[in-house]
């Protein structure tokens, strides 16, 4: 195969198996219109009830083919996503690792350069989906946040989607 044709073949592979990023909100608000009206004193069914329509939004926020589940992984434990799946033996979805880049140009072969591009489009989308789900999390559920939130306001990178529908749960009566 020539050059060219390398690149071509690349350019029809990723235009056929990652989707683009959609927008979260719009699935969510899909289903439901009045979905994200702020509740300021969620119940535990409120909260059950939210992260059952935010798994099905993430679920067709598919960023690459295969990826089971889309980016349902997001706000599932390990035992929820098996369970969402059906299958107990089927691993969970983690953040992706862009492989190791050659030190040398010459080192770089084409599969090297097709799976650091398809990781760091993995990466790009598991990114953008975690913010917005973050966002959703904080906008649906104003007071939820308040306990992990830094000097600025902000909830911290650090801190993912999971943990804080998880810190949410923690701090309902009901």
């Amino acid at each position: 195969m020539t050059e060219v044709k390398d690149e071509l073949w690349i350019d029809e592979l990723f235009e056929n198996n990652i989707s683009h990023a959609g927008n979260l909100l719009e699935y969510l608000l899909e289903k439901n219109p009045k979905e994200m009206i702020p509740n300021v004193a969620p119940t535990r069914l409120d909260l059950i009830q939210f992260k059952s329509n935010l798994v099905e939004a993430l679920a067709k926020c598919e960023g690459a083919v295969g990826l089971i589940g889309g980016h349902a992984y997001l706000v599932l434990t390990k035992a929820e996503f098996q369970s969402w799946i059906g299958d107990p033996q089927i691993p969970v979805p983690t953040k992706p690792v862009i492989p190791p880049i050659p030190d040398k140009v010459e080192d770089m072969t084409l599969a090297n350069a097709f799976f650091i591009n398809r990781a760091e489009t993995a990466l790009s989308l598991h990114r953008k989906y975690e913010q917005q789900t973050k966002h959703v999390l904080e906008t649906k559920f104003p007071n939820g946040t308040i306990g992990i939130r830094d000097y600025n306001g902000n909830v911290p990178h650090r801190i993912t989607a999971l943990t804080i529908l998880e810190y949410i749960s923690s701090k309902t009566l009901f």
